[in-house]
């Protein structure tokens, strides 16, 4: 099973701790830091019983601030995190520029979940009775629709071996993620 998948899986078991802000915090090399993914940030053991010559590990976490209470609703904002894991790894003599570019749009996958779930949230109106309920459901179908893309982008690219697949990728990517929120 691809390996994207159960990082994914990971980032369900992830879920709320209390906190008080309402952004989204991207954390590389346990940096507060938005920027793009570098070989450096790459720390873990290589995996050398794949063919894959790097793997980009991250997750999500999430946090929700005061809540507001209106008869039976209960609306607050959240602050979500995308963290890339230091166990992200890499072949050194396997490394090159569209690979770094692939396992960045890895990366993005996890922006854009982190984006999105945040969205989603944020403009939910939750009630008392199922609030929790509510936020978790809204998390495993947003999880479900990740990880289907990441499953998508590593069969289309053929993990970034078709150039012309993953250049519609990285074109996708860079306008996704310049949308405003």
């Amino acid at each position: 099973m691809n390996k994207h998948f159960f990082t994914l899986l990971l980032i369900a078991i992830l879920l709320c701790k209390a906190g008080n802000s309402h952004a989204q915090t991207i954390i590389i090399n346990g940096e507060k830091i938005n920027r793009t993914l570098r070989w450096a940030d790459f720390t873990g053991n290589p995996d050398n019983n794949t063919d894959l010559f790097a793997y980009t590990y991250w997750y999500v976490r999430y946090s929700w601030g005061p809540f507001n209470f209106r008869g039976d609703t209960v609306k607050w904002k959240v602050d979500v995190t995308l963290e890339l894991e230091k166990r992200s790894w890499q072949k050194a003599e396997k490394v090159s520029d569209s690979l770094l570019a692939h396992e960045q749009g890895h990366f993005n996958i996890g922006l854009l979940f982190a984006r999105t779930f945040q969205q989603r949230v944020n403009n939910t109106v939750f009630f008392r009775h199922n609030y929790e309920a509510r936020i978790a459901e809204i998390f495993n179908e947003e999880l479900e629709k990740f990880k289907q893309l990441e499953i998508k982008y590593d069969q289309e690219t053929d993990h970034f071996t078709n150039r012309e697949q993953q250049q519609k990728w990285d074109a996708y990517f860079k306008k996704a993620l310049s949308e405003k929120n």
